[in-house]
């Protein structure tokens, strides 16, 4: 487990590794008592954030024959937040988180129409996620479209009803009894009204892997990487140009590229190769943040 996590926070972080490696190594401490200065510390300008958020689970898996539950979701990250200037003409947003976030009927009855006969699902998730994007400065406001990654272990429960069948049964045991690793993607407005409070508007769609194969499992993450680092080093082009659309072309752009990639992780978990169809659930969430 620890070496998975190692590797899963090298790839996470592959992108701002590459481009943020020193020309030279920093000298020690007999040489020079304030080294550590010139030392790219990636949350050294950075606020202290708490966002909490609410929103309205969707669960899905293709092979599943019966109808899942909409169900409620709440949430909670602490991390660090960056807001500079980019270009003289927009702002750049630079966030990383710790989250955990539980998902469940009891929350709130957002199946108040459902019939008795759909599966209710309740998850409990933790792990981190990092936000980037564009935006502009309005004065009093400032608007941010952005991309939000993440991976995360997720701990699936399920209530089950008599005549469910043998297959969605076995979907399900693929799941419960342990915490799961997954992925997401999220694109998302954040609104800034002062300078420590945001409201934020955005859409998850989320992967659960049912269990981890290695070679299958790092391969397709790499190529998705690649993938979405080609469309949002592309976009990030358009946002050099200086003109208007940049932030909101970047944010498209990387949000449509990792969209794609997981519509094709809907069918196989480790796309573009043959693999398990996973668990998935996408999410509407509202947001308040208050930044330190």
């Amino acid at each position: 487990m620890a070496k998975l996590i190692i590797i899963l926070i090298l790839l996470f972080n592959m992108p701002y590794l590459f481009s943020q490696m020193p020309p030279e190594i920093a000298p020690g401490p007999d040489d020079d008592k304030e080294w550590y200065k010139e030392v790219d510390v990636p949350w050294r300008n950075s606020r202290p954030i708490v966002e909490f958020s609410y929103g309205y689970n969707m669960p899905k898996q293709k092979k599943f024959q019966q109808d899942f539950a909409k169900i409620g979701a709440m949430e909670i990250k602490l991390g660090y937040s960056r807001v500079d200037r980019y270009k003289k003409k927009f702002l750049e947003l630079d966030e990383d988180f710790l989250f955990g976030s539980y998902s469940t009927k009891d929350i709130n009855d957002f199946s108040k129409n459902d019939t008795g006969d759909k599966v209710y699902t309740n998850y409990l998730r933790f792990g981190l996620a990092s936000r980037d994007g564009y935006g502009y400065d309005l004065g009093s406001l400032a608007l941010l479209p952005y991309n939000q990654t993440q991976f995360s272990f997720t701990r699936v429960k399920s209530e089950r009803f008599a005549s469910l069948s043998m297959e969605d049964h076995d979907i399900l045991d693929r799941y419960e009894g342990s915490y799961r690793f997954g992925t997401a993607t999220e694109g998302g407005m954040k609104l800034l009204i002062s300078n420590s409070v945001g409201i934020t508007a955005s859409y998850e769609a989320a992967v659960i892997n049912p269990r981890i194969v290695f070679f299958p499992w790092i391969g397709g993450a790499i190529v998705q990487n690649i993938t979405v680092g080609i469309v949002s080093y592309f976009g990030k082009e358009i946002v050099n140009t200086g003109h208007w659309l940049g932030p909101i072309m970047y944010a498209l752009l990387k949000n449509g590229a990792a969209y794609g990639v997981y519509l094709g992780m809907k069918d196989k978990q480790y796309w573009p190769f043959n693999s398990e169809t996973p668990l998935t659930h996408e999410t509407f969430k509202l947001s308040l943040s208050i930044t330190f």
